[in-house]
């Protein structure tokens, strides 16, 4: 069964999170995150999950041999990341 994440206080539509996915941090101070074990992922979404993390990660991976996890997608809809 898919969880429905509720941002009722941002007056926004629900986002799905796939099966299986396990919320690392129960009780945040910022973004939801989820890792996502059938697609060896980590989801990050909510209203304070910023682009510029994503572009950062990106960056460093492209400018150093710093080891950062790659990042597969990150996009902003209805003002969440």
């Amino acid at each position: 069964m898919a969880l429905d994440l509720d941002f009722t206080e941002d007056d926004l539509t629900p986002i799905t999170v796939p099966d299986g996915a396990i919320e690392l941090f129960p009780r945040p101070m910022g973004p939801r995150t989820f890792h996502l074990p059938k697609e060896d992922r980590i989801l990050k979404v909510g209203t304070t999950a910023k682009l510029s993390e994503a572009e950062a990660m990106r960056f460093v991976a492209r400018e150093t041999s710093i080891p950062v996890p790659t990042v597969h997608n990150a996009y902003e809809q209805e003002g969440r990341t």
